[in-house]
């Protein structure tokens, strides 16, 4: 079922299609996860990004996307989360690293993606109830494989 641009998001895309909705195709995924307080922010997504190349499939990544300083800045955050709710619009699905750690912006983008039926894809090697409508899986291998199944079949 094809929604309309939330109104939040159309000013950043005035005339935005989604793209074939999953599982017909794959052709962007954005990758989220934690970027603060954690080492390998930038480690993780750009090994899934080259993964995903192979396949042909392009990848949005957050950290990678734009260098922002003082996120506490009330003018900055929104701004930013504008921009990734609509990279998560455009997106087939979101594929999620949570590692050890779930951030508040993570969570976010999440729920957002489950509103707007996108498929989230997570690694972790916890399960909760707050990924019920999530597919979970142990490896970043794992959860890879399971997606090139998806564009292949």
């Amino acid at each position: 079922m094809i929604k309309e641009i939330p109104k939040e998001l159309d000013y950043i895309y005035h005339q935005v299609k989604p793209s074939p909705a999953f599982p017909w195709s794959v052709s962007m995924v954005y990758l989220a996860g934690p970027v603060d307080f954690t080492d390998d922010a930038h480690d993780w997504r750009e090994q899934v990004a080259d993964k995903l190349l192979e396949f042909n499939i392009a990848s949005f990544s957050p950290p990678h996307a734009f260098k922002a300083g003082g996120m506490a800045d009330p003018f900055v955050s929104p701004r930013l989360m504008a921009i990734n709710f609509a990279a998560i619009w455009n997106s087939d699905l979101v594929f999620v690293n949570l590692g050890n750690t779930l951030s508040v912006g993570t969570s976010r983008e999440i729920q957002q993606a489950i509103n707007w039926g996108k498929p989230v894809i997570v690694v972790s090697e916890k399960r909760g109830h707050y990924l019920s409508d999530c597919l979970v899986y142990p490896t970043i291998d794992k959860a890879l494989e399971w997606i090139f199944k998806q564009t292949v079949d």
